[in-house]
């Protein structure tokens, strides 16, 4: 099994301003008291891509999550436009575009953050994934 992982410390564009929480407002993770560390693993039938919170403020935690299941619903629609916490290399996009019914992405909660699961069992399809694992997130798509 191949496994890739990349680990960053990042702001992540766009984040806050879709994190419209009920009692908080807006997160803006350039302020959090600690960075969200992104990760990135490849396997052989797709991979997943982590986000982790360092610290404790459950409104950060509540705006990754938000994140992700946004980015799962538009990864299941084909939008990948609005997902920014994967790369932006336009021919693994248009790829997962057309093989969108091929693909299976899911929200998964873990301590302090979440993570998105893109599988598929279409071997283009893999390979998109993995490429775009390796590609980093550009400026925010939106």
């Amino acid at each position: 099994m191949r496994l890739l992982a990349v680990f960053a410390a990042l702001p992540l564009p766009g984040l806050a301003a879709q994190a419209q929480l009920r009692t908080n407002g807006p997160v803006d993770l350039a302020m959090a008291e600690r960075p969200v560390r992104l990760a990135y693993a490849a396997n052989e039938s797709g991979g997943r891509v982590t986000l982790i919170y360092g610290g404790t403020d459950p409104s950060v935690v509540e705006s990754i999550r938000l994140r992700l299941l946004e980015s799962a619903a538009a990864i299941r629609r084909g939008d990948f436009h609005l997902v920014t916490v994967l790369g932006s290399d336009s021919t693994a996009l248009q790829v997962l575009t057309d093989l969108r019914h091929q693909l299976r992405c899911t929200f998964r909660p873990v301590p302090r953050g979440g993570e998105l699961v893109l599988l598929s069992d279409d071997d283009a399809a893999v390979a998109a994934i993995h490429q775009l694992l390796q590609t980093r997130p550009g400026p925010s798509r939106d």
